[in-house]
């Protein structure tokens, strides 16, 4: 779970998109997040929405095998997972082709 952007408390998934949105594409970011109960920090930078491919592993390594990609079609706002790996961490975890509507 993502708690903070550059230093700043996050309280909800619409917050936490908001402050991303109005960062700008190549901007890097520090964000804290909660893993096993422990806070964690990350750089990355921000990418345009064409180009917004996210390995799962990049964030969460028992995510490895799964590909993200921001949706936006149809109506509908949210992440779609577009790839799992034969045999990856990610298929064993039951993971699927989806799209993850944050509404």
């Amino acid at each position: 779970m993502i708690t903070e952007i550059n230093g700043q408390k996050i309280r909800s998934f619409s917050e936490l998109r908001a402050k991303v949105a109005t960062s700008g594409v190549g901007k890097e970011i520090e964000l804290t997040y909660l893993r096993d109960g422990k806070e964690a920090k990350a750089k990355v930078t921000l990418q345009s929405d064409s180009e917004a491919k996210v390995t799962a592993s990049n964030l969460i390594p028992a995510l490895k095998g799964a590909d993200f990609n921001n949706y936006n079609a149809k109506g509908i706002k949210g992440v779609e997972i577009s790839n799992v790996e034969k045999g990856s961490i990610a298929e064993m975890r039951s993971l699927k082709k989806a799209i993850l509507s944050s509404a």
